[in-house]
């Protein structure tokens, strides 16, 4: 839909906070207004907006075109950042920080239509999504392509962007098609691709199709901002927002692994907890224990939500019996189970992190249980002969 976008419900994550909502879509979004042609270069201009870092020269008492101009002859600038107010040109080997500042102009190059870094970008963020499955992956470039075909509106990208901001508390449908639209006009915009994500997961059509429809194109467009994410925080962020749209596929799995790979770039306290939670509440861990007290030979078995890599080591090595270390262990498909234990005992047990599940995940924490074996529950037998009454009486 797009002009069809599918939406997903509006429920949230449970557990991601609005703060890393906020933190995850940036509310000022990078919006071409210009581009001035060149040879093979040209700049892509973003007023309002100053690319933070990465300056290797900088040019005093300049006017914006001759800032341009030299970024544009330069072939070690990729980006500029021009202060309007004070007439400074600071020209960078790179544009991975985007910050709103007020008095600034700045641009990026490009070469043809396709923004600097060119096309290793997107296959290196491709190989670090290969936790996606293929076919979001092929959904994401299907969604772009429905973009880029689709007929371009009269107005800008800067003002259908507004328009889309301005309908993204009560029309989140409308937003997500004011977005594509503004999209159709910068499709290297991370930003908007963030937007449409955000919308798309707001979006609730009445239509059942309709829903699933967006929440997969929310996750496609997740995917696509990720691709055009050049630094680690922009990396961190579109990562965020994708485990979002996952979580709200149900696609726990996922949306777990989308989440550690987020802090592995950044490491964020609250999204830890949150992330600690999700893992509580839909990862590989363990779910239980049974204790066969009735047996003549009692049993310990600690249950959990995977089959485990049975293949992979010895996975008996992962359980510990505090004092004990003559019982055996045995592993099965989703349990291991601790033989020779005794009625009336209580028994300390230590699940090391790392057990690996057969899909590939690992525990991510330890467990440590305590656990009592009761005695057998008591039997009533009757011993003794069966009497026959006579036959009439």
């Amino acid at each position: 839909m797009l002009g069809s976008l599918p939406r997903l419900p509006a429920r949230l994550l449970a557990g991601l906070s609005a703060v890393l909502l906020a933190a995850s879509v940036s509310t000022a979004w990078p919006t071409p207004s210009d581009v001035a042609e060149g040879d093979e270069r040209s700049i892509l201009l973003t007023p309002g907006m100053d690319y933070f870092g990465g300056d290797y020269e900088t040019l005093k008492g300049v006017d914006l075109e001759t800032c341009r101009d030299a970024c544009l002859a330069d072939a070690r600038c990729l980006a500029f950042t021009f202060n309007s107010k004070a007439g400074w040109c600071f020209l960078k080997e790179s544009a991975s920080d985007a910050r709103p500042f007020p008095d600034a102009v700045s641009g990026r190059v490009r070469i043809g239509q396709t923004t600097v870094p060119p096309p290793d970008l997107a296959a290196a963020r491709s190989a670090e999504l290969r936790f996606i499955s293929r076919a979001d992956l092929d959904a994401a470039r299907k969604l772009a392509a429905r973009i880029a075909e689709a007929p371009p509106r009269d107005q800008s990208a800067t003002s259908l962007a507004a328009e889309g901001a301005r309908s993204a508390a009560n029309n989140p449908v409308r937003a997500s098609d004011l977005y594509a639209a503004a999209l159709r006009h910068a499709p290297d915009d991370r930003a908007l691709w963030l937007e449409l994500a955000r919308t798309a997961m707001a979006a609730e059509p009445s239509d059942w199709q309709a829903r699933q429809a967006f929440e997969q194109d929310a996750t496609a467009a997740a995917v696509n901002a990720y691709w055009r994410s050049e630094g680690t925080s922009d990396r961190a962020n579109a990562l965020v927002v994708l485990a979002r749209t996952l979580a709200e596929r149900d696609d726990w799995r996922t949306a777990i692994r989308a989440l550690r790979a987020s802090l592995a770039l950044v490491e964020d306290a609250s999204l830890r907890d949150d992330y600690d939670r999700m893992i509580g509440e839909h990862g590989f861990r363990v779910t239980g224990h049974e204790v066969d007290s009735d047996a003549a030979s009692p049993r310990i078995c600690l249950q959990f939500s995977d089959p485990l890599a049975r293949d992979r080591g010895q996975l008996a090595d992962f359980v510990r019996v505090t004092d004990r270390t003559d019982l055996p262990i045995e592993v099965e498909a989703r349990q291991i189970c601790i033989d020779g234990v005794e009625h009336g005992a209580r028994y300390r047990i230590q699940v090391r992190a790392g057990l690996p599940a057969a899909d590939g995940e690992t525990l991510a924490k330890a467990s440590d249980l305590e656990i009592f074996v009761r005695d057998r529950a008591p039997m009533v037998r009757f011993l003794g002969r069966a009497y026959v009454l006579p036959a009439g009486g």
